[in-house]
């Protein structure tokens, strides 16, 4: 019995997937890099805003909530007050789900 070789288009299909995620790998490691440096250098005052501009952005470059529930996670054992910053992402969030389901019909951004 021999062995089916992949086509081209299969094995190009398969490349884009493998660096799709090495890019997501490596955005969420810059951000939770970005997270310790905002956690150490600003004042407290000034960290709920970043915080939630942080998430955000991990959430729009990633496409999912699963790297935010886990920087919530290491929030909480940093200490850092999380239902000012929790609010806001979710807000945030929200509307861009809403505003994405209205303009294309569908969103799957919350898988």
């Amino acid at each position: 019995m021999t062995q089916r070789m992949p086509s081209k288009a299969t094995m190009a299909v398969f490349q884009v997937e493998r660096r799709l995620q090495q890019a997501r790998y490596i955005t969420y490691h810059h951000c939770t890099n970005v997270l310790s440096v905002l956690l150490e250098t600003l004042p407290l005052e000034q960290r709920e805003l970043a915080l939630v501009r942080l998430m955000l952005l991990m959430f729009e470059e990633l496409d999912t909530l699963m790297p935010v529930a886990l920087m919530a996670r290491i929030l909480l054992v940093l200490g850092v007050q999380l239902l000012e910053v929790v609010s806001q992402l979710l807000l945030q969030m929200l509307g861009a789900v809403m505003l994405s389901h209205w303009c294309v019909g569908t969103s799957d951004s919350l898988t």
